[in-house]
């Protein structure tokens, strides 16, 4: 061996890569060192040309390499370093010796034994070079970790994570959309994106929900293989089997993964369950609003004391009772500010001079559903409603009448309302059966005037048989349609 300076015992590693030059040294010997005439030239590389492969670890100590000596090996040699596994891998060319086939082949199989002794995958690319006749080996190293692994080299500040970006487009990721939702993510150092996907996929994800999932909200591959388990447990207290949760991952990725605070997702499942919301029902609430399961719970007992302080205050007894009920009907209200709701809820109560036992009624039923809408659209749309009304002739008793048969009126923008309003009247209804059947509002404008259109050509009289068949289902109103004009009205 070459170099000066005591060395340090072998290490197993070196002792291997050493056994496989030792034999490839040996092989090396029995060829031809000359370009006699039993030798021949390996194809596509001129003769007189020796490759010879040369192990070196990159220390400080110069005498850290070792070349195997002996007959037929060249004296001079350049080095073209490839780094793997800590080792570096040499291309050393001369013209004293030509390089045969069975060379070349040993050369090969030589690279093979050490590949299988450090038990790493690589692929070996022989490459000739354009200007001389070298042979370049090429070896990939270990690819990024599919768990939580930094990288070795930190991106410089401001830049995206290079490897990260090469596992998220193998994943199928949509790097735009993933840049225009969270781009901070795709520039972190420390990350678990292949971890996740292997979780997801054991839990019955498919490739492409898994890259959606991923593409919608990148912050998920920051989370840790041992909290998606735990998270995962406590989403299964509440669902049946794992296909329930990855539908509804798949629709909302923010409800899993926006929250880190597992124990914050199980405060809400307890406290929920504290207020009467049972088993069966959360559930359904989960997969209507998964967020409010993420949201904070001190926001989500804040929401609820909102609600009891406002039955208190109604002359309510039942006061959980009053906040459970407004919830199952409209569960979106745990996500909005109390200011919202009780500024809304104040609005309505003195906007309708509504009694305390119309408010309760109200606010637990269809009411409910208005509660979290902007107060600023809840405004303009009740003033644009009595406009619209007061045009028609109807007094501020109508329009309460109104409001408290079918609250989700005020839900709709105002120019919608307006042309549902006219259509009707134009095709000969009363105002005031429409304040008494408000549901048929449900019904788009084209809908009604199709509607219309055909009950007045049989003549159908409203006054006489009232708006009911407006508000049927499309398969109920055709058959009664048929049973009309074949009886001829």
């Amino acid at each position: 061996m070459g170099g000066g300076g005591a060395h340090a015992p072998p290490t197993p590693t070196r002792r291997a890569l050493l056994v496989a030059m030792f034999v490839l040294h040996r092989q090396s010997r029995l060829s031809p060192s000359g370009a006699g005439e039993g030798a021949r030239s390996a194809p596509g590389f001129s003769s007189g040309c020796l490759v010879t492969p040369v192990l070196h670890r990159p220390e400080p100590n110069p005498g850290a390499e070792f070349l195997p000596s002996g007959p037929g090996l060249a004296s001079s040699h350049t080095q073209l370093a490839q780094s793997v596994c800590g080792w570096t891998v040499y291309t050393v060319w001369s013209t004293a010796a030509s390089l045969s086939l069975v060379l070349l082949h040993q050369i090969r199989m030589a690279f093979q034994q050490i590949s299988s002794l450090l038990r790493i995958h690589h692929r070996a690319v022989f490459l000739r070079l354009p200007s001389t006749a070298a042979i370049s080996v090429t070896v990939s190293g270990v690819p990024r970790f599919f768990s939580a692994t930094k990288t070795t080299t930190a991106p410089p500040n401001g830049s995206e994570n290079v490897s990260l970006l090469e596992n998220l487009t193998v994943l199928g990721v949509d790097l735009k959309m993933a840049r225009q939702r969270q781009p901070g993510v795709l520039r972190k150092i420390q990350t678990n994106e292949h971890g996740l996907s292997e979780f997801l996929s054991r839990k019955g994800a498919s490739r492409d929900v898994i890259a959606s999932i991923i593409s919608r909200f990148p912050r998920a591959i920051t989370r840790s293989g041992e909290h998606l388990e735990e998270r995962w447990q406590l989403w299964r207290s509440i669902f049946q089997d794992d296909a329930e949760i990855v539908r509804i991952l798949d629709r909302s990725p923010e409800s899993f993964f926006r929250s880190s605070d597992n124990e914050n997702l199980e405060k809400n499942i307890r406290y929920l369950n504290s207020l009467g919301i049972t088993p069966q029902d959360l559930p359904k609430l989960l997969t209507k609003a998964p967020r409010v399961f993420s949201n904070s719970f001190e926001l989500n007992r804040t929401m609820v004391e909102l609600l009891q302080s406002v039955c208190v205050s109604l002359g309510g007894t039942d006061h959980e009772g009053f906040a459970r009920a407004i919830i199952f009907r409209n569960v979106y209200i745990l996500i909005r500010s109390t200011k919202r709701v009780k500024a809304n809820i104040e609005f309505l109560l003195a906007s309708l001079k509504l009694s305390n036992a119309e408010a309760l009624s109200l606010f637990q039923s269809h009411g409910a559903d208005i509660l979290d809408l902007s107060h600023t659209s809840l405004k303009r749309n009740f003033k644009s409603l009595w406009a619209k009304l007061k045009s028609l002739g109807c007094r501020k008793a109508e329009m309460k009448r109104l409001v408290l048969n079918y609250a989700l009126v005020l839900f709709v923008s105002p120019a919608t309302l307006n042309e549902k309003l006219d259509c009707l009247v134009e095709g000969g209804i009363d105002v005031k059966q429409i304040v008494e059947k408000p549901k048929v509002l449900d019904f788009s404008a084209a809908t009604l005037k199709q509607r219309l259109s055909d009950l007045n050509s049989l003549g159908y009289n409203f006054h006489a048989s009232g708006i009911a068949i407006l508000d049927m289902s499309r398969k109920r109103f055709d058959a009664k349609f048929e049973k009309l004009r074949e009886f001829g009205h």
